[in-house]
């Protein structure tokens, strides 16, 4: 009798394999046999003494579903895990074919979705059995119906991994708002497996307003000025947008921020916040920030910081500065009573009261023989000291 080990390190998948001993000098299986594959692998057997012979053979996993000799006896019995047998043959065998039949490829899990965002996500799968043979692709397939399949033209396959484990890669190119099916696979030889179907649903993309932020000199007082006339307004996943709040930081009584709306946007202002709201396009409500405007008929001088963050019912952008406003004190003006009066000639003071040392470029007097409120489109002595001189006076003001 002849035992023959064979050692399976079950690690590799061919469908049918078989294994033939070329006969010794004597007819056996004697010292220097070699045993030959017709799958894909060789294996060589090394006797380590007449009559014994040893073979090692590896493969790619551990799904053998069945594994039988044309000669002898196996032992032990084939069975699931087992890796280690040997082969008693009798001394008149010349060969022996060993056959092997491949399992099934076995995903065991499809991974949960990860680091989801609104155009990417992180996919994982675990194949636990290659079936017994050489693995020809794996990965995961994804799409927006139930149970992609490959070759389905609106499924994505992202190809990852290259043997038994648990792999993971990150997807892009995904559709904010949108659910995901998602199903691991892998191939092999014989023909393929999908593991589990999971599913995900990518979030929301929020709007998003850019602006460089201007710096302006207001006069309190003064008529209102324009202060957003840069803002732009972009929502990549939605066409219409609910709400854009403007916040003026540091408002004091008598600060008013005001838009001209029109279609389907209104406006309100409380405080030190306008809201506007409304069913309205990107468009819209840039071109009404656009028309944005501060003043205030108070007295409380200083910075102002006026801010924007728009909103499409969802989520709402981060408040972005637009204009950081000085309001200033404006100069005041008092004329004084004319003294020294003659028959065509009077001395006119004035004060000018001047807080934030801004540069004057004019001054003076302007007055009139008709005009009760004399303009600068009446009579006009420029002198940058008082009191001045003037002729004819009648009705005199300073400017």
């Amino acid at each position: 009798m002849c035992t023959a080990l064979l050692l399976f390190c079950l690690v590799a998948a061919t469908a049918l394999n078989s294994y033939a001993g070329v006969a010794g000098k004597g007819g056996g299986l004697n010292a220097g046999s070699m045993l030959k594959s017709n799958g894909p692998n060789t294996a060589i057997a090394n006797n380590k003494a007449a009559g014994a012979l040893n073979k090692t053979k590896s493969f790619a996993g551990n799904g053998l579903s069945s594994l039988t000799i044309s000669s002898g006896t196996l032992s032990p019995v084939f069975a699931t895990g087992t890796t280690s047998y040997s082969a008693t043959v009798a001394n008149s065998v010349s060969s022996i074919t060993v056959i092997r039949q491949s399992g099934p490829l076995t995903i065991s899990a499809t991974a949960a979705a990860t680091n989801i965002t609104s155009n990417s996500a992180t996919l994982g799968y675990t194949l636990s059995d290659d079936g017994g043979e050489v693995v020809v692709e794996q990965g995961v397939i994804y799409g927006t119906s139930p149970n992609p399949t490959l070759g389905d033209g609106g499924d994505h396959v992202f190809f990852l991994g290259n043997d038994v484990g648990t792999f993971s890669g990150t997807v892009t190119g995904l559709t904010s708002k949108t659910t995901y099916y998602v199903r691991g696979f892998a191939e092999n030889e014989s023909g393929g497996s999908y593991g589990p179907q999971i599913t995900f649903t990518t979030p929301d993309q929020a709007p998003v307003v850019t602006a460089t932020a201007a710096a302006i000199n207001y006069y309190g007082g003064f008529p209102a000025v324009s202060i957003a006339s840069a803002v732009t307004i972009t929502d990549a996943d939605d066409t219409y947008l609910q709400s854009v709040t403007v916040l003026g930081a540091n408002s004091l009584f008598g600060d008013i921020l005001s838009v001209p709306v029109t279609g389907n946007l209104s406006g309100s202002f409380s405080g030190s916040t306008l809201t506007i709201s409304g069913n309205g396009t990107a468009a819209q409500y840039q071109a009404a920030l656009n028309a944005l405007t501060f003043q205030t008929n108070g007295s409380q001088f200083g910075s102002r910081t006026i801010s924007v963050s728009a909103s499409d019912g969802i989520l709402s952008t981060p408040y972005v500065t637009v204009a950081n406003i000085n309001v200033i004190a404006p100069p005041t003006l008092t004329t004084a009573a004319a003294t020294s009066i003659g028959q065509y000639s009077a001395v006119v003071g004035y004060t000018i009261t001047n807080p934030a040392n801004l540069s004057i470029s004019d001054q003076g007097i302007v007055y009139s023989h008709q005009n009760t409120t004399p303009t600068l489109a009446d009579t006009k002595v420029t002198s940058f000291s008082s009191p001045i001189t003037i002729s004819n006076v009648f009705y005199p003001l300073t400017y």
